[in-house]
């Protein structure tokens, strides 16, 4: 088995890799030295500056109207999956949209804290 750099000699006990002797080119023809020359001192292409997508501006947790169950966790100051234990005991009313995908009004967490709190 040859690789383009190394000649490899696969024995019973180990692989042994020997590099290959460089061959030099002696003769050139002079337009392809040439065009090494130029393309050597040309300078290199200008690149394209990437366009930057703007942010997306952050609304804070206490003025969005609907929450996922990790920012309603981030705003009630508790666990995601202490979240998801009041979601499937039915403390907190949701919205599922889709098996995965489950919003809960800011109404619904301040009832929720009303109804802890009496």
């Amino acid at each position: 088995m040859e690789n383009a750099d190394y000649n490899i000699d696969f024995t019973k006990t180990h692989v042994v890799f020997t590099p290959r002797p460089r061959q030099v080119v002696t003769h050139m023809n002079i337009t392809h030295a040439q065009d090494i020359q130029a393309a050597a001192s040309a300078e290199p292409p200008a690149q394209a500056q990437p366009q930057r997508v703007p942010p997306v501006p952050q609304v804070p947790l206490h003025e969005k109207p609907i929450l996922t169950p990790g920012e309603t966790a981030t705003f009630l100051n508790v666990s995601f999956r202490t979240m998801q234990r009041i979601i499937a005991d039915g403390k907190l009313k949701v919205s599922r949209l889709s098996p995965r995908m489950i919003r809960i009004k800011r109404e619904d967490i301040y009832k929720y804290l009303n109804a802890r709190a009496a």
